[in-house]
């Protein structure tokens, strides 16, 4: 995809760009299942004996985990 001039000034301007049509559904499905396990494994209560835990990983985002305590 080759983006116009006018998408190389929106970018510098707003520091995103929004491309509609990039992604098909298909390309969408396996990330969208990937987030909808997470959702529920962090939804469920930790067992008795574990100790939610919020960390920040290497990249910067915060994710969830549980630790035996």
């Amino acid at each position: 995809m080759q983006l116009s001039p006018e998408q190389v000034a929106q970018f510098a301007e707003d520091g995103y760009l929004l491309l509609r049509g990039a992604l098909t559904d298909a390309d969408l499905d396996p990330i969208i299942a990937e987030y909808a396990m997470r959702l529920v494994l962090i939804s469920r209560p930790c067992p008795r004996g574990w100790a939610a835990k919020r960390t920040t990983n290497v990249t910067g985002y915060r994710e969830s985990s549980a630790i035996l305590t």
